[in-house]
């Protein structure tokens, strides 16, 4: 899938995977990572040059415009890959929440893992007690498991 854009005046043919084809002449529009990670694609104005993250551009380009107080997420966390099937709207509040989630698997006392990334619902509804369960997963006061279950967070 690919539609136009207007970048700083010019047309350019975006697809739906994150390449910039020039629409006049050969080549595609280079984008560049930022300090974040983020690629970026640098759109010229009369006031000068100003570089927007290229997840930002598609965005519009395939879906309008980005209402206020939404940000455009990567769905799989790689901030490099801009498929447009890769993002969602979130609010601010839901993307720092995603960004911070820690993944944890827990093992009960037969040996079956039960991976979550909600640690104080998990131990809610098994009667653990979190802190004690996050002192398993760190090993502090070399504490290895508790009521028999053991815990560790994963990547």
């Amino acid at each position: 899938m690919k539609t136009t854009v207007d970048l700083g005046g010019l047309e350019y043919i975006i697809h739906d995977d994150g390449s910039i084809e020039k629409r006049r002449g050969k080549g595609f529009r280079k984008s560049f990572p930022d300090k974040d990670g983020y690629l970026k694609v640098a759109i010229p104005t009369k006031q000068g040059t100003y570089n927007e993250p290229l997840h930002r551009v598609m965005w519009r380009a395939f879906k309008g415009p980005i209402p206020g107080g939404m940000t455009v997420d990567h769905i799989d966390n790689d901030k490099s890959h801009n498929h447009l099937d890769n993002f969602q709207l979130l609010t601010p509040e839901q993307n720092s929440a995603k960004g911070n989630a820690r993944n944890w698997i827990a093992i009960d006392p037969a040996g079956t893992e039960h991976p979550t990334s909600d640690l104080v619902g998990f131990c809610k509804e098994n009667n653990l007690h979190v802190g004690h369960m996050r002192e398993v997963a760190h090993g502090y006061r070399n504490q290895t498991h508790s009521k028999g279950w053991k815990c560790y967070e994963s990547l």
